[in-house]
């Protein structure tokens, strides 16, 4: 048995995200004024699947407007009726659709859209999410 985990720490004074990523989905970022982009992080391998393994840390240097996307792989491997997947391009363009909500907004809009392409389908995974929106970085980045 193995596990995914995306992990971060968000420094609140310097605006940094330390972040771990071990064999989870690619972190979603939009800038502040910009798009919702897949950040292509290195992945370090998954949770459990092998003894004292090492993980590579990496830093995301986060300025007041930036709004960060994480979800579980039920996200994009959620299935219609026919057989399709949700998709990574399905969920940036869901979330560049409703870049301008908040929080909360753009999270329930999103499983709106999941569930809304989904139908009546079978679901075989969890859909979790979260957004973090910047509102302040106390050294005026």
């Amino acid at each position: 048995m193995f596990v995914t985990v995306w992990f971060a720490i968000y420094e609140i004074s310097t605006g940094k995200l330390r972040c771990v990523n071990a064999g989870h989905e690619y972190p979603v970022i939009c800038r502040k004024d910009g798009n919702f982009e897949l950040y292509k992080d290195k992945h370090s391998f998954v949770l459990g699947g092998m003894e004292n393994m090492k993980f590579a840390e990496y830093e995301l240097d986060l300025c007041e407007g930036d709004t960060l996307f994480v979800y579980t792989d039920g996200v994009v491997e959620a299935e219609n009726k026919s057989g399709e997947d949700f998709t990574e391009k399905r969920m940036v363009d869901t979330l560049n659709r409703y870049k301008d909500c908040n929080e909360q907004l753009l999270v329930e809009n999103m499983k709106k859209s999941v569930l809304d392409f989904t139908g009546n389908a079978d679901r075989f995974d969890d859909i979790t999410m979260m957004a973090f929106k910047v509102n302040f970085v106390p050294n005026n980045k």
